[in-house]
C-alpha cells in the first residue's frame, strides 16, 4: 500500500487525448461502487486512480454491467495521522470499462455530489496544482 496522497499529482494530458474541461489529479483512494442489479443491490470495491470535478478513473477486479447511475463512496486518507480520513460520496455514470492487466478500468462521469464532496475534491485539486 502506498502512503496516503503519495500519488496525488496532476495528470499530464497525452498528445492525442481529448481536452478535459476540468484538471485531473492522480490519486490512490479506496472506493465502494454501489448499484442496482437484477439480484438486488450490489457493491464492488476498487481504487480511484484519478479524479476531477467532472469524472474519475476507477480500477476494480469486477466489471460493472449497468447503464443506471451508480453511487460511489470514496475514502480520502489524510496526510497527517492526527486527522481523520474523509469519506465523500458522489453519483456517477459509467462511460466506459475495459479489462487491462487483470483489472477493469472504468471511466465515470460525476453527475452529482453528496454533501461537501465537491468542495473536498476541489481543495485536493487546488492543493496539487499549487505544489506543481
Amino acid at each position: 500500500m502506498t502512503t496516503p496522497d503519495s500519488t496525488d499529482q496532476v495528470v499530464p494530458q497525452a498528445l492525442n487525448e481529448e481536452r478535459r474541461q476540468e484538471p485531473r489529479i492522480a490519486v490512490n483512494w479506496r472506493a465502494a461502487i454501489m448499484f442496482k442489479a437484477a439480484k438486488g443491490p450490489l457493491r464492488v470495491f476498487g481504487y480511484v486512480r484519478d479524479i476531477s470535478l467532472s469524472g474519475m478513473r476507477v480500477e476494480c477486479d469486477q466489471t460493472i454491467a449497468t447503464t443506471q447511475p451508480v453511487h460511489i463512496m470514496i475514502e480520502i486518507p489524510s496526510k497527517d495521522p492526527q486527522y481523520e480520513t474523509d469519506v465523500i460520496q458522489v453519483h456517477a455514470i459509467i462511460r466506459n470499462s475495459i479489462l487491462s492487466q487483470n483489472m477493469y478500468r472504468m471511466g465515470l462521469q460525476i453527475t452529482d455530489f453528496v454533501g461537501d464532496a465537491k468542495l473536498v475534491i476541489m481543495r485536493r485539486i487546488q492543493r496539487r496544482n499549487s505544489q506543481s
